[in-house]
């Protein structure tokens, strides 16, 4: 029993003595052994192999280029834009505007695969320049104000006041020249009725085959002061034989309405 368990010993021994000469050797060997980078082991090899591959010239520059460049055309990394594109002299191009690659007016531009962006406030603007424009609105007519001069004469008639019991004004003018303003058409009967209520002037008047025949104005009556004496009127210093509700004036007009004894004395001079 007692050589048994010496030799058990003898045996333990033995095995960890291997194990610590093999924990030796690989702590030698790994020590030993040259750690280095994916780079380094490329270089390696090509100088073991005497030549140069492109593919690994690539590889190992990619592996050392860092995320978020870009390579341009030359070879050369450059840093990419919040956009996913890189403007040229390191300037940014403005939104909306049109740059020499030639870029759509009114988007910005994208990374590779993605759909441009358009800019709202250029697509505002020009939704707005090409809507057609609306006409203006028209303005309501504004009637035009007329204004006409009426006078109302009955100096041919002073002479006979005395034996017709009537009291006329000394200048024989039962009404002076007197404007009056109105909208649209009228006639001579109209600026007569018009400035004769608006002074207290009593007058009458009769229809007739032309119309309204004015007969008596302030008292003093047609044939009163003979068999041609009556009223008669002048428009801008022309006789008128024309009926005067029938005779239309217009803005500017003179309108003289007199009595008359013999014809022709009451012609304005």
């Amino acid at each position: 029993m007692k050589g048994f368990g010496s030799g058990k010993r003898k045996k333990g021994w033995l095995l960890g003595g291997i194990a610590i000469l093999l924990a030796a050797v690989v702590a030698v060997c790994f020590c030993c052994v040259r750690i280095e980078t994916p780079q380094q082991r490329q270089q390696r090899l090509a100088s073991q192999t005497g030549t140069g591959s492109v593919w690994s010239e690539e590889l190992s520059e990619s592996l050392t280029q860092p995320a978020g460049s870009q390579e341009d055309s030359s070879g050369a990394a450059a840093p990419a834009t919040e956009s996913g594109s890189s403007s040229s002299a390191g300037e940014e191009t403005p939104q909306g505007q049109a740059s020499s690659s030639g870029d759509v007016p009114g988007q910005t531009l994208a990374s590779p695969g993605e759909a441009p962006q358009e800019n709202p406030s250029v697509s505002s603007q020009q939704a707005a320049s090409s809507a057609p424009s609306q006409p203006d609105s028209p303005q309501p007519d504004v009637p035009q104000t007329n204004t006409v001069t009426v006078s109302i004469s009955c100096q041919t008639a002073l002479n006979y006041a005395g034996d017709l019991g009537l009291s006329l004004p000394e200048d024989g003018m039962l009404l002076p020249a007197t404007q009056w303003e109105f909208t649209g058409s009228a006639t001579v009967w109209d600026a007569f009725q018009a400035v004769c209520n608006a002074n207290g002037i009593e007058y009458r008047a009769t229809s007739s085959w032309s119309g309204q025949y004015i007969r008596q104005i302030g008292g003093l009556r047609e044939l009163a002061c003979g068999s041609t004496s009556g009223w008669v009127y002048y428009l801008n210093g022309n006789f008128s034989s024309q009926g005067v509700s029938s005779q239309p004036i217009q803005d500017g007009d003179v309108i003289q309405i007199a009595y008359t004894v013999i014809p022709g004395d009451s012609v304005p001079s």
